[in-house]
């Protein structure tokens, strides 16, 4: 791939932009979990507040899956890697899609580690493909 610095720093500001609306979202709701619980003291509001810590703890972790593989695709760039940033852009939308930060009222709108484990995923996979792709280049 040409340019591949270039390539890395625009994925890194793409995924920067994309996960910024559901962390700021996160962060609103557990702000709003907190005086619930404060004011409310029950177990529902308890839930909520252990709810939304889960997903900001998610959401960091996938922000942070999005660098890794982003500083992947700055060593080494493969087309092969385009498969799993689209999963990782995928993870994005959906959290933005389905806006699960709101209260529970019976069931969860989405299970809060989905994100955080389609990340992991994508960035295993793209590691995978980027140091088979090395290797089959050494032994040429």
């Amino acid at each position: 791939m040409k340019h591949p610095r270039s390539i890395a720093f625009a994925t890194a500001g793409l995924f920067i932009v994309l996960w910024a609306v559901p962390l700021a979202r996160a962060i609103f709701f557990i702000h709003w979990a907190q005086n619930y619980l404060r004011v409310d003291m029950t177990l529902n509001a308890a839930n909520d507040l252990h709810y939304s810590t889960w997903l900001l703890a998610c959401y960091a972790v996938s922000l942070l899956t999005a660098y890794a593989f982003a500083w992947l695709l700055f060593w080494r760039p493969t087309l092969w890697s385009l498969l799993p940033g689209a999963w990782l852009a995928f993870a994005a939308v959906e959290v933005i899609w389905l806006h699960p930060e709101m209260p529970i009222h019976l069931f969860w709108a989405m299970v809060p580690w989905r994100p955080a484990i389609i990340s992991v995923v994508s960035v295993a996979i793209a590691a995978t493909f980027g140091h088979l792709a090395h290797t089959v280049c050494q032994e040429r």
